[in-house]
């Protein structure tokens, strides 16, 4: 298991309750969390600190997830970076996209439990 303090997680993610509970949770762990609004505020902030892993909506304004995940897939600083898709898009077909885009993990939001987020994130990690 790798040490929290030592995982930068970037949080992508527009509903603002949602962003905060998933970064007080993972903060208390003691991951370094960043937040972003969208695909866009996403990019800006990779280029301040790389992170180790990210967290990504699907539905948001200005660039959504998909979009986010093609130029992702192009950009040689973030190829290598695990990105974690949590939505509340479901559907079988949604999930093969973002796979295919290169998501390693496809979450929906209503099945996740909050408090196994710093397990998911050390499991895709390992």
């Amino acid at each position: 298991m790798k040490d929290p303090k030592m995982i930068h997680v970037l949080i992508t993610e527009d509903n603002e309750d949602l962003s905060l509970i998933y970064s007080t949770r993972l903060a208390a762990e003691g991951y370094s969390v960043v937040t972003a609004a969208d695909g866009k505020d996403a990019f800006d902030r990779i280029r301040e600190q790389k992170p180790d892993i990210i967290l990504l909506d699907i539905i948001m304004p200005r660039m959504d997830g998909l979009e986010f995940l093609r130029k992702a897939k192009k950009d040689p600083d973030l190829e290598h970076v695990p990105i974690i898709v949590m939505t509340n898009l479901g559907q079988d077909e949604d999930r093969a996209q973002c796979e295919k885009l290169g998501a390693r993990k496809f979450l929906v939001k209503t099945e996740l439990n909050v408090d196994q987020l710093g397990a998911v994130i050390q499991e895709t990690l390992a």
